[in-house]
């Protein structure tokens, strides 16, 4: 249940930043988008 909540925000945020006409394949944008992005905080001492 827990889960549900980021990833219903993350597809809102794709919903608002990505809105493309094509929802079939919206996860690898935001995965290349937020990619460099984890790494950043996970190497962050």
């Amino acid at each position: 249940m827990l889960e549900a909540v980021p990833i219903a925000y993350m597809r809102n945020l794709r919903v608002r930043f990505f809105p493309q006409p094509n929802p079939a394949k919206p996860e690898p944008k935001i995965f290349v988008h937020y990619s460099p992005v984890i790494p950043l905080i996970s190497g962050n001492p």
